[in-house]
């Protein structure tokens, strides 16, 4: 949750308490190492926390232990390498990646549908979709935005030739 915390550390030790074939969790939230601590301590470590909303929080996240990210498919494979590069210490380079993927990946988590439309108009880019049509949606993209997601998409394109 973006907009802030949802539930607590305790609620979760509950849960597994509850049902021991709770073993992940997905958390979406700015400002949460120290949530993401606490759940790793209470848990033992039997929790594999994933950082969502787009692998913004990601970098910070990986050194307190994380299992994984859950970004859109799009980026899918570029943060998969910045993870690793994170974990195996490269801290750099891990960095320099990440900096060069960010700016697509902020502009697009402004809206979710504005998400949508970017992250389907990455994956044609990519070659992965023959078209990006999607429902009909509330939020419809001016032109600008279109035009910037396009040159965001291709420095996306030029980050993975470089990192391939």
């Amino acid at each position: 949750n973006p907009g802030g915390a949802s539930i607590s550390p305790t609620f979760i030790q509950k849960l597994k308490e509850k049902h021991p074939n709770f073993k992940y969790l997905k958390l979406e939230e700015p400002l949460c190492a120290p949530k993401f601590e606490e759940i790793i301590k209470i848990s033992k470590g039997e929790i594999g926390l994933f950082e969502g909303w787009g692998g913004l929080y990601m970098l910070e996240l990986i050194p307190i232990g994380i299992a994984g990210v859950m970004p859109g498919l799009g980026v899918a494979d570029i943060l998969q390498k910045v993870f690793q590069l994170r974990k195996e210490g490269k801290h750099g380079e891990a960095f320099t990646i990440f900096e060069r993927i960010m700016p697509q990946i902020f502009f697009s988590l402004q809206n979710m549908e504005l998400f949508h439309y970017a992250e389907k108009e990455l994956l044609m880019a990519r070659g992965i979709l023959s078209n990006s049509i999607a429902r009909k949606a509330a939020y419809i993209p001016d032109q600008s935005s279109k035009n910037y997601i396009k040159e965001l998409n291709q420095r996306v394109l030029s980050l993975v030739n470089d990192i391939s």
